[in-house]
């Protein structure tokens, strides 16, 4: 039987694994996955959160190799219990957000396209969607200023314009174009993106009508903008005193990467203001205390759906038994009765070859069963022989 399983790292329960994880290839993904021996997987990466979600075929070898690898890993309902938190937004830096959502569908698109998934990786992530989408129709859960960078953009509104004033983002993924999308909306004069990803980066200047400079162009751009939001996966600081050395003017630097993508020293050269996670978090844990009525409603929602899903997963296995069962039979059918026809032309009595065929599929249909039985007697297993036996009661 099919299980299901996620090994989740964090910024902030998992700083070196979540660090080593957000370089890691499709190559290495694989190789981590082939010490577990799973069916179908797929990745989910954040600013915050790198996680593997997994289905693998439940037995206490592949259960024993997953947790001596991966101490930190959550299987069967616990697994499925963090990941509709996840999807909730209640495991967010800011409870809440509705980009985690996003993420998680666009992490399952991506598994699809490669072939990565398998029909109860699909029904778990298509639930987990679901709840989700219902935990913000009918929680508050998710009002007001939850996105860490609509935040980041808030706290830099207290600091310097936006309006009318140059822009810099440095990033291209998912966090960089969330500061595009809100930011564009308050009228810089204009916005420079800055990334290694060229494609990307031409991608979203062509969509929000920006330049898009490569990474050589960092130090000009930020001695040319009043503002720089940051957000990239980069491991290291991109941002240093180095980056600037005849700075001579006002610039606020934001960065919300996790690692920090900039050197807090660079507060050291006039006329630099820093604005990095740890004032971000303070932000949001002022948000957070309108919310904390919610979050138990949040929870109950929860707990309800997670007793709703556990029962379509039994429905669910029932019927994946009952498939591979047909499959079984049929194959047994098919191989007897070619080897019918091969006898009866081969002159053999069509009785006697009947008889020969039905005396065959008995026994490869029984076989199974007859070994269970013998076991459980061995065992004394009284429980189980019963059970085996009402499997063919005629009542």
């Amino acid at each position: 039987m099919l299980n299901f399983g996620v090994i989740p790292w964090s910024y902030s329960s998992n700083p070196d694994r979540f660090q080593q994880s957000l370089n890691y290839t499709d190559k290495e993904w694989d190789s981590i996955l082939s010490g577990i021996k799973v069916r179908s997987h797929l990745v989910l990466t954040t600013c915050n959160r790198s996680e593997l979600y997994f289905t693998y075929q439940d037995d206490s070898e592949t259960e024993a190799a997953i947790f001596r690898n991966f101490p930190e890993a959550l299987l069967s309902g616990d697994a499925i219990e963090h990941l509709f938190r996840v999807s909730s937004g209640l495991e967010s830096m800011s409870v809440g957000e509705n980009e985690i959502l996003a993420q998680l569908k666009d992490a399952y698109t991506k598994a699809r396209e490669k072939a990565h998934t398998d029909k109860m990786l699909s029904l778990i992530m298509r639930k987990t969607i679901s709840v989700g989408k219902e935990v913000r129709e009918k929680t508050n859960i998710s009002r007001g200023k939850t996105s860490i960078p609509v935040i980041a953009v808030d706290l830099a509104r207290s600091h310097a314009v936006i309006e009318g004033s140059a822009i810099a983002v440095v990033g291209t993924g998912r966090m960089a174009e969330t500061f595009l999308r809100y930011i564009i909306k308050m009228k810089p004069s204009y916005i420079t993106i800055i990334g290694r990803n060229s494609e990307r980066g031409e991608y979203l200047a062509e969509q929000y009508g920006c330049k898009y400079s490569g990474m050589n162009a960092l130090q000009q751009t930020l001695n040319d903008v009043r503002i720089a939001f940051v957000a990239t996966s980069s491991r290291n600081h991109i941002i240093t005193q180095a980056t600037l050395p005849d700075f001579a003017g006002h610039l606020l630097i934001v960065d919300i990467s996790n690692p920090e993508n900039v050197d807090p020293g660079i507060t050291r050269i006039d006329g630099i203001e820093f604005i990095g996670m740890k004032e971000i978090q303070g932000a949001s844990t002022n948000g957070l205390q309108l919310k904390r009525e919610e979050i138990p409603k949040v929870e109950k929602l929860l707990k309800m759906e997670l007793e709703n899903f556990d029962a379509r997963l039994r429905e669910f296995h029932a019927e994946e038994f009952l498939a591979e069962s047909y499959q079984f039979i049929e194959s047994i059918v098919l191989n007897e009765t070619g080897r019918f026809v091969k006898e009866i032309d081969n002159g053999k009595e069509p009785v006697a070859a009947g008889h020969h065929m039905a005396q065959s599929i008995a026994n490869k249909l029984l076989f199974q069963y007859t070994v269970a039985m013998k076991e459980a007697a061995g065992k004394g297993d009284m429980d189980l022989i019963s059970k085996l036996r009402k499997i063919f009661a005629e009542d």
